[in-house]
């Protein structure tokens, strides 16, 4: 991946000294085991959640760390679910070498509201509402712990993140799945001139979407209820 960013026109050169080299680095770079450059919270956590031990969740299998770190869910079944715990330069580096991009925070903004806020609290529009308490079953949106697939197996929280598209009736106004829910959406650009971003789409866990541009987010941080997609342009 390192080879591919380095001088690519389209990839912000001041990240690709962090860019993984080889599938070790690149493991390591969706794993449990914080990094030197991941982003801290303002209690020292990094990569948030990426671990299993204790109820974290990742989505991206790689062979067992230590017989208490390693995923309870096959790969087959991972594989087929959102990505997370990944940062915005690596996000954006998959999607350059798929052929796509990372979309801009306008971009997301219009494929959940069209331009049509008042009418798009939600991507479906302004009802139904969404779930308010754990557990409440919705047929729009994969929130508050609603999903549960291939079946509850602590502590690993994988099972609440769905493969993309179980949602149906909660597409946007142009057919666009999980706008909201499941995992935020990474964006290309942050506040101003800052790059990278998030829509405040809402996740798995307790966060409520909300059809505003969203802003920035630190350049490497991880988080289990951060995602994305690769679209075109």
């Amino acid at each position: 991946m390192k080879t591919f960013v380095t001088n690519h026109p389209e990839f912000p050169q001041a990240w690709v000294d962090n860019m993984p080299s080889n599938m070790t680095e690149a493991l390591a770079n969706v794993g449990p085991v914080p990094l030197p450059w991941d982003w801290a919270d303002a209690n020292g956590l990094q990569a948030r959640g990426c671990q299993i031990a204790g109820g974290g969740a990742r989505t991206f299998w790689q062979p067992p760390i230590s017989a208490n770190e390693k995923n309870y869910y096959p790969k087959d079944a991972l594989d087929e679910k959102a990505i997370q715990c990944v940062n915005v330069p690596l996000m954006l580096a998959f999607c350059l070498w798929d052929g796509k991009d990372l979309p801009l925070r306008s971009e997301l903004q219009y494929a959940y509201t069209a331009g049509d806020a008042a009418n798009h609290v939600f991507p479906w529009g302004n009802s139904p509402d969404i779930p308010r308490v754990d557990f409440e079953a919705s047929a729009y949106i994969v929130a508050r712990y609603n999903y549960m697939s291939p079946g509850y197996n602590a502590p690993d929280s994988s099972y609440s993140i769905a493969a993309p598209g179980r949602r149906p009736l909660g597409a946007g106004p142009f057919g666009n799945l999980d706008m909201a829910g499941n995992v935020f959406e990474y964006a290309r650009n942050g506040g101003g001139t800052t790059m990278g971003g998030v829509m405040n789409s809402g996740s798995w866990e307790r966060h409520v979407p909300t059809n505003g541009a969203g802003g920035s987010v630190d350049t490497w941080r991880r988080y289990y209820a951060f995602g994305g997609r690769c679209g075109h342009r």
